[in-house]
Order: structure tokens, then C-alpha cells, then sequence
């Protein structure tokens, strides 16, 4: 879902002209991604190391988010590469990295 919201063009501007939407959305989306990851990769692995599991679920949205602006650099007229995009996704993923670790750090003191 990421990697065709990120490659394809949508014409519509919902939200108007807001500033920074665009990196909002990508916050957003790697937010929820990292958030989904770590619940599946919690659920299959029960027994491996929180931190294990924060660290490959932050290292492959990081990945996948850098993998996904090079290709829209490459392989789309109407997108290019972005920094800031990379910064939104990763800030995104950390966030969700942090209270994903606190919330299970209070679950194991409660």
C-alpha cells in the first residue's frame, strides 16, 4: 500500500494547501507501518527480544522508505526523490519505535 501511494500521481488535493501535508502523510504512514510490523513480527515471535524485534521492524521501514524514494527518483516522471521524505518516514518509524518500547517496558513493570 505504501509502495503505490508513494509511485503513483493522484491529481486531487485534499486538505487544500497545507504546509508540509506531504510530509505529514509520510509520517503517518510510517507511523502505522511500523506500528502493523512490529504487531505481526510481536505475534509470530513471541520469544524474541523486544529490543530484537524494534530494531529489525525500525531498520526495514528505514530501508524500504529509502528504496521506495530512489525508485520514485528512477521510475516516475511525476514524483522525484526527496530528503525530507526519507526524514518524515524515519521520524515516523522512531516515534512509533519509542512508544512501542514504553508501552511495553509499563506493561512488564505493571
Amino acid at each position: 500500500m505504501i509502495g503505490v501511494a508513494c509511485l503513483v500521481t493522484i491529481n486531487t488535493d485534499v486538505g487544500g494547501k497545507i504546509p508540509f501535508k506531504d510530509k505529514f502523510v509520510h509520517f503517518v504512514f510510517y507511523f502505522l507501518f511500523t506500528i502493523l510490523w512490529f504487531r505481526t513480527l510481536d505475534s509470530k515471535f513471541p520469544k524474541e527480544p523486544l529490543v530484537k524485534k524494534l530494531r529489525i521492524v525500525f531498520l526495514f521501514g528505514f530501508f524500504y522508505g529509502i528504496g521506495i524514494e530512489i525508485c520514485q527518483g528512477l521510475f516516475t516522471v511525476t514524483r522525484s526523490a526527496d530528503f525530507f521524505d526519507v526524514l518524515a518516514n524515519t521520524t515516523g518509524g522512531l516515534i512509533a519505535i519509542a512508544l512501542l518500547y514504553i508501552n511495553r517496558s509499563q506493561k512488564l513493570k505493571g
